[in-house]
């Protein structure tokens, strides 16, 4: 009688399967099923699943609720992913149910099957256990408990202080929880090619964090984050400098020699009606303040990745106004230590990007000799707003320059407390790359950081003369943008939510009258500029150039970069005694669309900056030995004024007589 009900069961479930594939039933019943998964593999799985009768029994999802908590919770079928123990437990007619109901003897199921049937309760389980733990309340941790726990099942692949460290980057528990629990970097496109060894080392990686999810208890999670989120580090021997403001208690680099503050406030927080105001300095503070988290990126719109960007390149955690915070790299703290300083402002079209983004970590450098401090600044409308309101509120009768007003203060703040931190004050090197190569250019050019830096490093950022905009038009543009979004004042700007203006923009830095008293071509003509020394360059696969293009629009592409420069440091040339040093980068970042992209806008940075330890790319030897010349480069740079030093290729200067552009690409990485 079992066998006759199960025989019509299977019947009943094949005609409404089939039936739900016509025409007429396109969708199939989405209700049960769900949408159809891009994944042809797991679509399978899922109708196998409910072809033999598992979903009326167990649930489609698995989520932890109702009929479905017996396959959700189950410690026999959850503690191996590639099905040996459950697939066995199957032959075995288990669970004792499966022979008092109307389902299949799975004994007589096919081994393709029975593998489509584990293929889906691992998949759903482990979306149901991720849905389960990233809903429940953050709670607090035992450390100590996340410590033994980690040593046990993760130290043979991770380390907490070394790839882990770009995990422990979110912005807050729930986002670190999520991140831990569904790592970014096991999800790659199929087109991510490896070899065959890294394929297997991938799948292993894949495999084992599958099932962590399904099996990790709520108490587990917890106790790891407590641990990431600085239960490495006691009181005792965290690193604590005090700066003019109050003490801050930092943390130890993925090397111990190297100590972390993160999360440094350097201004008050632009909110209220300091939103759209030069940065305030910060209250004081009394007790120690705890340096060991980022703070919150400036307001903008946060994706994981945007090609050929990828998640290392991208801010991620909480975004808010109050985000006026500045983090620092160092091998060695007191004012005796007379490290040079790099001071970095970070890209992102002056819309997005953040101090915390994985390639700008500074530990690489601070292996190299340098204190280095990332910086945050305020981006889009909240950053760059002229209106002739805000300028007659100004004292300086200027308005809109105040995310390159934020980087000048805290240019002052490295004058003012870096010395405490093991840095030279009188070795300070301002760094960015594209929006902030374009804001080095424009602290060049502008009174207010006279004396605050030393030398200066424009990767992609030359900022074109033509697009300086004059403080009349910005205004204008104001007027309308506020029209535009309904407000008939200025503080009825002030009173909207900040979400209200993110997104891209079209207002950038302008020539203000006060951070920018005049255009940058008149200023250098005037001689009315910082005369420091200048390493300044752009991609080979940028600004119209790339792999797919033909060799002839490439050429053309390129030479127009090149002849822009040429001009720029010519004129700074005639206005300056400091040498000038430049570049052409032409090394493809290996990784995803490697022959899409290039030697793309941004992809110096890890190089530059000595971090392809913060990216999961497919690195080899040769892009070891480039990152650690070009980084030499850098700190050389920093260091003296001279890229030249032991180890590297002779870099020549710049000149008019002898116009020398120096390739940094795959010859760097030759033996």
């Amino acid at each position: 009688m079992t066998r006759t009900l199960t025989a019509i069961c299977l019947m009943a479930f094949a005609a409404s399967v089939a039936a739900q594939s016509t025409a007429v039933h396109r969708s199939y019943d989405t209700a049960f099923l769900g949408p159809i998964l891009p994944d042809p593999v797991l679509q399978h799985a899922k109708e196998t699943f409910v072809l033999f009768g598992c979903a009326y029994c167990h649930g489609l999802d698995l989520v932890s609720r109702g009929e479905a908590t017996d396959l959700m919770h189950s410690a026999l079928v959850g503690r191996d992913e590639n099905g040996n123990r459950i697939g066995a437990l199957l032959r075995m007619g288990i669970p004792q149910t499966a022979k008092l109901s109307p389902m299949p003897q799975f004994s007589d199921l096919s081994d393709r099957q029975i593998n489509a049937l584990v293929t889906w309760i691992h998949y759903a389980r482990q979306q149901g256990r991720y849905k389960e733990l990233t809903a429940m309340p953050v709670k607090a941790g035992d450390a100590a408990a996340g410590k033994t726990y980690f040593d046990r099942s993760c130290t043979s692949c991770h380390k907490a202080d070394g790839d882990l460290s770009s995990v422990v980057r979110a912005g807050d528990a729930a986002a670190l929880r999520a991140a831990m629990l569904d790592p970014k970097g096991l999800k790659r496109d199929r087109s991510f090619t490896l070899e065959r060894r890294n394929d297997k080392v991938f799948a292993d990686a894949q495999q084992r964090h599958h099932a962590f999810v399904e099996n990790v208890s709520a108490d587990d999670v917890a106790n790891l984050l407590a641990y990431l989120r600085g239960g490495r580090s006691s009181a005792a021997n965290q690193p604590t400098v005090n700066t003019t403001r109050g003490a801050v208690a930092g943390t130890h680099g993925r090397n111990e020699t190297i100590a972390v503050f993160r999360g440094v406030p350097y201004a008050a927080p632009p909110i209220g009606d300091r939103r759209w105001a030069a940065p305030a300095p910060i209250p004081p503070w009394s007790a120690t303040r705890d340096a060991t988290r980022f703070g919150a990126n400036c307001p903008q719109n946060i994706v994981t990745e945007r090609k050929p960007w990828t998640h290392e390149f991208m801010a991620h955690g909480e975004t808010s106004e109050d985000c006026l915070y500045l983090n620092v790299w160092t091998a060695g703290l007191g004012a005796a230590q007379k490290r040079p300083v790099y001071v970095y402002l970070h890209g992102g079209g002056f819309n997005e990007g953040s101090g915390s983004v994985a390639v700008y970590d500074g530990e690489g450098l601070a292996r190299k000799g340098l204190v280095v401090v990332t910086v945050n600044y305020r981006l889009g409308v909240l950053g760059f707003l002229a209106h002739p309101e805000l300028t007659r509120e100004s004292p300086h009768h200027a308005s809109g320059n105040y995310g390159l007003l934020d980087q000048i203060a805290a240019l002052q703040w490295v004058r003012d407390n870096i010395a405490a931190f093991g840095g030279d004050p009188s070795r300070v090197t301002v760094a960015g790359q594209s929006a902030g190569g374009m804001s080095v250019i424009a602290l060049i050019g502008s009174p207010l950081a006279k004396g605050l830096f030393h030398r200066a490093i424009i990767e992609s950022g030359l900022l074109n003369p033509a697009r300086e905009r004059s403080l009349h038009d910005a205004e204008t543009d104001g007027v309308q943008f506020a029209a535009d979004k309904g407000a008939a004042s200025l503080a009825a700007l002030r009173a909207m939510p900040a979400d209200q203006f993110v997104g891209r923009s079209m207002f950038r830095p302008i020539v203000d009258g006060y951070l920018l008293p005049e255009s940058m071509d008149t200023l250098v003509a005037k001689r009315r500029i910082n005369d420091v020394p200048i390493m300044i360059g752009f991609n080979a696969d940028e600004g119209g150039a790339t792999p797919e293009s033909d060799a002839a629009t490439n050429q053309k592409a390129r030479d127009q970069q090149r002849a822009g420069i040429v001009q720029w440091v010519t004129a700074f040339e005639g206005a300056a005694g400091s040498k000038v040093f430049v570049y052409m980068w032409s090394h493809a970042l290996p990784g995803p669309d490697v022959t899409k992209f290039g030697a793309f806008h941004t992809s110096e940075v890890p190089y530059a900056m000595n971090t392809l330890d913060m990216s999961d790319r497919p690195f080899t030897k040769v892009d070891r030995r480039v990152g650690d010349a070009v980084s030499s480069y850098f700190a050389n740079f920093a260091k003296t004024g001279d890229p030249n030093g032991d180890g590297v290729a002779g870099w020549a200067s710049y000149s008019s007589a002898v116009p020398k552009v120096f390739e940094l690409g795959d010859a760097l990485g030759s033996e």
